[in-house]
């Protein structure tokens, strides 16, 4: 069973991608997961210290569900949702208050920026 306090559940993300970052998590002190699907996340027992997930692969159709599933994992962990186009205001504000980090960005601003959505006690390090 993983330790729930310092996994970071990954979502989403396109391989590369998910090698870089479940690499640089690591270095962090963090043991990384690849989640199935945003229903699963949203259902995981433990829940993860954190979801990061990658909003370009979600279909435009299902983004009322994929919300849903958003929102409810968001009461169980903190989200990281990164994405290559602006969201709107009105569409951000559906989202419940999870943490957006823009494409492209360094590996650095993930960091920091995971590590402003984890509560203090956490342990990660920026």
């Amino acid at each position: 069973m993983r330790e729930a306090c310092h996994t970071i559940c990954l979502l989403e993300l396109d391989e590369p991608l998910e090698r870089v970052v479940a690499a640089q998590l690591g270095r962090a002190g963090y043991r990384t997961e690849r989640g199935d699907s945003l229903a699963a996340v949203a259902t995981a027992e433990p829940a993860p210290a954190a979801v990061v997930v990658d909003l370009d692969p979600l279909n435009a159709r299902d983004w009322p569900e994929d919300v849903s599933w958003l929102l409810r994992c968001g009461q169980r962990a903190p989200l990281l949702l990164l994405a290559s186009d602006r969201i709107s205001p009105r569409r951000e504000r559906t989202l419940g208050g999870a943490t957006i980090l823009y494409k492209p960005f360094t590996m650095r601003e993930l960091r920091h920026r995971l590590a402003d959505c984890l509560p203090a006690d956490s342990g990660v390090k920026r």
